[in-house]
C-alpha cells in the first residue's frame, strides 16, 4: 500500500511540474497597451494590463498578445494615467466591443463599457438602446476638477453597476447630476446614491451644459454647444487650449528618463539634474515618499497632498498601483 502511495505521489508531483513548466508568461506593448498574458496549453489569457498611451481616440483591439480582451478587462482608472480620452475605436469586425458617438459599448450596443474623460465639464448622453452601464463606466477622469457635469441616462437602461470606481466616486457627487425620466433606473441610482437627479419629464426646467463638439488640444481651442438633458440647444462656447502637461517617464528600452506632455504626447529633454521636483502632475512637491512641510503652502495644496497620500496608501496595500502618475516608482 506504502508503494502504491508513493508512486501516485510521485505521479502527481510530475503532472504538476508538467503543467507549471508548461504555462508561458509573456509581456509586450500594443496599441499603447503594456500586458502580460499566460498560455496555459489551451488558452492565452490576459493576467495584467496597464494602459501607457497619451488618450486621445484610443483603440481598443479584440485581442493583445494573442489573448482576448473582454470588456471586464478595462477596469476602473485604467486611464487615469492618461491625457484626456476623447473617444474610442474598435475593429469594424469586432465581436466584442462597439462605438456609439464616443462610448465604447459592448458588441451587441447593450452595455455602455466606458464613457470618454470628461475634463471640462459638460454633458454626457448615454447611447439609446443601452441597457446596462457597467461598473465604473465613467472611470473618475475629470470629476475631481470640480467644475459641474450631466450624465443623461435613456429610459432603455435597466441596470446601472455604478458610473465611479470607489476613489472617484466619494469626491464626485457633488460635481454630478444624473438626468433621466421620472420612475427611471436613473432615478432610483440617484437616489440610491445621494446624487442630484434632473427629470426631463414633461414641464422640466432647462438646465444647460457643455456638449463638447471639438476637444482642445494642447495648443489650440475647442469648442462646445450648450445643451438642456432634454436636447433643447443654446449658442456654442470656446474651450480655451489645455496647454501642456509634462510628466516624467522613463523609456521601457533605454532606461531614459524624459518629460512627456500627457495630453499629447509630447517628449522633451529632463532638465538639470533629472530629479522629479519638476513635474507637474499633482504630486509633484511630495518627493514620492514623505508629507511636505505646510508652511506656505495653499488649502487646496494641502490637500492635494493628503489626498494623494491616501491613494498611495490604497495602492501599496492592494498592489494595484506600482507608479507615480508622473512615472516615478514609489516602491
Amino acid at each position: 500500500m506504502k508503494k502504491i502511495i508513493s508512486i501516485l505521489l510521485t505521479l502527481s508531483l510530475a503532472f504538476s511540474v508538467c503543467v507549471f513548466a508548461s504555462a508561458e508568461t509573456v509581456q509586450g506593448i500594443e496599441n499603447g497597451f503594456s500586458f502580460t498574458t499566460e498560455d496555459d496549453g489551451a488558452d492565452r489569457t490576459l493576467v495584467s494590463l496597464d494602459y501607457i498611451g497619451t488618450g486621445g481616440e484610443v483603440y481598443i483591439p479584440d485581442t493583445l498578445g494573442g489573448a482576448p480582451l473582454q470588456p471586464a478587462d478595462l477596469r476602473a482608472g485604467l486611464f487615469s494615467g492618461a491625457g484626456t480620452v476623447t473617444g474610442f475605436r474598435v475593429s469594424p469586425d469586432s465581436e466584442t466591443f462597439s462605438v456609439s458617438g464616443q462610448a465604447l459599448l459592448t458588441a451587441d450596443g447593450k452595455t455602455l463599457v466606458l464613457a470618454p474623460t470628461m475634463v471640462t465639464g459638460g454633458i454626457f448622453f448615454v447611447p439609446a438602446g443601452v441597457e446596462r452601464m457597467a461598473q465604473a463606466c465613467f472611470d473618475g477622469g475629470g470629476f475631481f476638477s470640480g467644475r459641474q457635469y450631466c450624465i443623461v441616462i435613456p429610459e432603455s437602461v435597466t441596470e446601472i453597476e455604478s458610473l465611479f470606481d470607489a476613489y472617484w466616486g466619494f469626491f464626485s457627487r457633488q460635481n454630478v447630476t444624473v438626468a433621466g425620466m421620472p420612475g427611471s433606473a436613473a432615478e432610483a441610482y440617484a437616489e440610491n446614491n445621494n446624487l442630484v437627479f434632473l427629470s426631463v419629464g414633461e414641464g422640466h426646467t432647462h438646465g444647460y451644459y457643455r456638449s463638447i463638439s471639438v476637444y482642445p488640444t494642447c495648443t489650440a481651442a475647442g469648442s462646445a454647444t450648450l445643451v438642456c438633458p432634454c436636447g433643447d440647444t443654446l449658442s456654442a462656447v470656446e474651450l480655451p487650449a489645455q496647454g501642456h502637461d509634462y510628466r516624467y517617464r522613463t523609456d521601457a528600452e533605454t532606461g531614459e528618463r524624459y518629460l512627456a506632455c500627457a495630453n499629447c504626447g509630447d517628449r522633451q529633454p529632463v532638465d538639470g539634474d533629472g530629479t522629479d521636483t519638476a513635474c507637474t502632475c499633482p504630486c509633484h512637491q511630495l518627493d514620492h515618499t514623505t508629507m511636505p512641510p505646510l508652511e506656505g503652502r495653499s488649502l487646496k495644496d494641502i490637500l492635494t497632498s493628503f489626498l494623494f497620500h491616501v491613494r498611495l496608501l490604497i495602492w501599496r496595500l492592494t498592489g494595484t498601483h506600482k507608479y507615480c502618475e508622473c512615472g516615478a516608482r514609489h516602491y
